[in-house]
């Protein structure tokens, strides 16, 4: 119930061609500053989530990371194993951000401080290298620096300069760092230049930097957005070996050119060639820095001639929508020659093959959440320590036709095909075996014939083979329940004697009422002057009250979950499943209990993810899914 994982959307163009894996995914929330101080609200939405290809959950890590923003979530190879990855934004956990690196269990088992104060911690990169041994990140630092070159004159200004760091992970100990100011003047920038020094840090994001990888040969590639430049660092001296795309590019591009770029990876790399890939955002996002070089954004694959010095786009993947990318995203080439892209707003992103065939789309339901990066992997195998839940509620109104709602997660397991649940019907007797039911989704609804008062389920995987098992959990009936005639009893609803003992005690409490209002009745009473001025005192003392309590309400920088309306909630609540309509009709058939069930949790609202397929949504633009 503490998860509310945000629902995805989702549009598969071709099954047939969609590869297999996982959406390794970190949403955050939109509505506020990436570095809130504290949890939203009390439900874990945001941080690292695994959703499968459908858009079904099948691991939220937000409350792992206390509800906080995360950034570049992915698997990466650690010591020979199938690890993960990712970085969280500065806070009680991590006081100047860190990168993180969990098991296959979601523990974490290293961490990596990215800096050395909030200035500093960059969350563009924690790019994991070399099977685990070394981790690159993107700094930045505010430098007072002079200023004439961009039209200051003597003054100095300061420029938020970018760098990055290579760290040997279990160390900690810095291999390789690395500043722009030494090696990138501040007029390469095509940046809006400052018509006034900057007087305080960190000053002109004059570079932007947002992406670090590493040649076998040593050296470094890096995306600096603001240059519209990508770039190869020597490892040797720290020069800058070569210049592709912005004002002084060393490479001729030919019909083609890019702008704003994420995402900058080496596909293969020799003395004559090298291929890349990125993200060509094609337009920028802030005022004064919104025209485009593209009418829409897309993935490219470049080919850089190390002799001739020309570039050759080799591949280009459109964003299916043909809408542009302002910020942020990423592209991704799979191992069976597909694409994954995400385009970041809204959580936006697309599948294709590799001669362009969109085959996938997805975004979140709600438009409160972005995600900065999202990748797609297989191969990952979830065990989680801790044990999967079950909660089971029971539902009817005669005895013969009782029936007990099973509802059964296990948070991160990704072998899990099915349940076995067994339980007993009655105090003292012993748990038998009731049923199989197949996995349907992160959290798998299942109906039993009765009241089944004690009940606990057994996940297993494809040969049947236990993989763990919840607790023994007591089925929770409505509140009412022995006012229908239930409980540890017999089935009481034809008999005479307790219908007339619950009619008398309904005369007795009539009988009560009406007394008491004799009684207030014939007590002396005030002039309606009087009452009217007290009512007016008490109300205008109620506002003060409910300002001042306003007023210290919000000085707290979160809001709990019974404050966010319900259409905001209603992005994330749980949608119905298949085996939850036949609910559905009881509920309709019996409504005299409905509001019981309500109290109790039979009808849901716990906000556990579901899937929500939309064909006619007007987001879903009408173009050629095959285009190129």
């Amino acid at each position: 119930p503490e998860l509310r994982a945000p629902k995805f959307e989702v549009r598969i163009h071709d099954s047939d061609h969609v590869s297999p894996g996982y959406w390794f995914v970190a949403p955050y929330d939109t509505n506020n500053d990436w570095d809130h101080d504290t949890p939203l609200w009390e439900a874990c939405q945001v941080g690292p989530h695994i959703y499968d290809n459908n858009g079904e959950l099948v691991w939220s890590g937000a409350c792992l990371v206390g509800n906080r923003n995360s950034f570049d979530f992915r698997k990466i190879d650690y010591e020979g194993q199938k690890y993960l990855s990712m970085n969280v934004a500065w806070g009680e956990k991590y006081m100047w951000g860190a990168g993180l690196v969990l098991d296959e269990s979601y523990n974490v088992v290293q961490e990596v401080s990215m800096s050395e104060n909030t200035d500093s911690f960059n969350q563009h990169e924690f790019n994991v290298i070399n099977n685990g041994k070394t981790a690159l990140y993107v700094t930045q630092e505010g430098k007072n620096t002079e200023g004439a070159c961009i039209g200051l004159g003597e003054s100095k200004t300061y420029a938020n300069t970018n760098g990055f760091r290579e760290v040997e992970i279990a160390s900690k100990s810095t291999i390789f760092d690395w500043n722009s100011l030494d090696h990138i003047p501040l007029n390469e920038s095509s940046y809006e230049w400052p018509s006034s020094p900057d007087r305080w840090s960190p000053g002109w994001d004059y570079l932007h930097m947002n992406s670090v990888d590493k040649f076998a040969d040593g050296d470094y590639l890096i995306s600096a957005r603001y240059t519209n430049c990508i770039m190869k660092v020597s490892a040797e001296d720290k020069s800058i070996v070569w210049r592709f795309g912005g004002k002084s590019s060393n490479f001729t591009l030919e019909d083609f050119e890019f702008s704003r770029q994420h995402h900058a990876r080496i596909l293969s790399s020799n003395t004559t060639h090298t291929i890349i890939s990125f993200l060509d955002n094609a337009s920028g996002s802030k005022d004064g820095d919104t025209s485009s070089t593209s009418d829409y954004s897309s993935g490219m694959i470049v080919s850089l001639d190390l002799s001739a010095m020309k570039a050759t786009l080799l591949n280009r993947y459109v964003r299916p929508d043909r809408g542009l990318t302002h910020l942020r995203g990423d592209f991704q080439t799979l191992p069976n020659g597909n694409v994954f892209l995400s385009w970041s707003e809204h959580g936006y992103q697309s599948e294709a093959t590799a001669d362009g065939k969109t085959v996938m789309e997805a975004r979140f339901a709600s438009n409160r959440f972005d995600t900065y990066r999202a990748y797609k992997f297989s191969g990952f195998v979830g065990k989680p320590t801790e044990p999967p839940v079950i909660k089971t509620f029971a539902f009817g109104a005669k005895a013969s036709s009782l029936t007990t709602i099973c509802y059964m997660s296990w948070n991160g397991a990704t072998e899990v095909v099915g349940w076995n649940i067994f339980g007993k019907s009655a105090a003292g007797t012993e748990a038998e075996y009731l049923a199989t039911a197949s996995r349907t989704g992160f959290e798998t609804v299942f109906m039993l014939d009765g009241l089944i008062e004690e009940v606990f389920a057994q996940a297993i995987d494809n040969q049947g083979n236990a993989l763990g098992s919840t607790a023994i959990h007591t089925t929770i009936v409505p509140y009412d329940w022995r006012a229908a005639g239930f409980g540890h009893t017999e089935d009481v609803n034809g008999d005479d004697a307790v219908l007339s003992s619950v009619a008398e005690l309904d005369e007795d409490e009539s009988a009560y009422g009406f007394s008491q209002y004799q009684k207030s009745m014939s007590k002396p009473r005030l002039p309606k002057g009087v009452i009217a001025v007290i009512v007016m005192a008490s109300v205008l003392a109620a506002g003060s009250m409910s300002g001042l309590a306003f007023v210290l309400y919000r000085r707290r920088m979160y809001r709990r979950e019974e404050d966010v309306d319900d259409d905001e909630k209603d992005d994330v609540d749980v949608a119905l499943l298949p085996e939850q309509k036949d609910v559905q009709e009881m509920i309709e058939e019996e409504d005299y209990l409905y509001n019981a069930h309500l109290k109790t949790g039979l009808i849901r609202d716990d906000g556990l993810v579901g899937i929500a397929r939309n064909a006619g949504d007007e987001r879903w633009e009408s173009h050629d899914a095959h285009s190129p």
